[in-house]
């Protein structure tokens, strides 16, 4: 893109990255890969915390550290169908393999249903309880 001697953009002109992707140009790649992921700025590990649970994120895809914990403890790559990892000290920030069990999801909600939480308190943050 062409400026005038004001520092404005000159109608008409194009950028210099005009029809380029990351897939066809390796200068916009090199760009592109020094924003992305642990070269980003506000980089945390991949690690983030979102409504008092832990979540992962590798290249773009989501998972609760509670689930990637108890699938790699057991060898699996994905959680069986109707079924939720339950701690059992109810600290959803515990992920410790020896603090969670899964169970079907009916069987959680029931069992969460029973329990009384302080007032207040954020749902399964009562680490003074444990559940086995």
């Amino acid at each position: 893109m062409q400026r005038n001697n004001k520092g404005q953009f000159v109608k008409g002109s194009l950028p210099w990255n005009t029809g380029l992707t990351k897939e066809t140009n390796d200068l916009v790649k090199g760009i592109a890969e020094k924003r992305m992921g642990k070269h980003h700025w506000n980089w945390k590990g991949g690690k983030y915390i979102n409504q008092g649970r832990v979540w992962l994120s590798h290249k773009g895809i989501r998972i609760l550290e509670s689930h990637a914990v108890w699938l790699k403890h057991n060898h699996l790559l994905r959680i069986p169908t109707g079924c939720v990892t339950h701690h059992k000290d109810l600290n959803p920030l515990n992920n410790n393999i020896n603090n969670l069990v899964l169970l079907t999801d009916d069987y959680h909600k029931s069992l969460h249903g029973k329990l009384n939480y302080p007032k207040g308190s954020l749902f399964g943050a009562n680490v003074n309880r444990r559940i086995d």
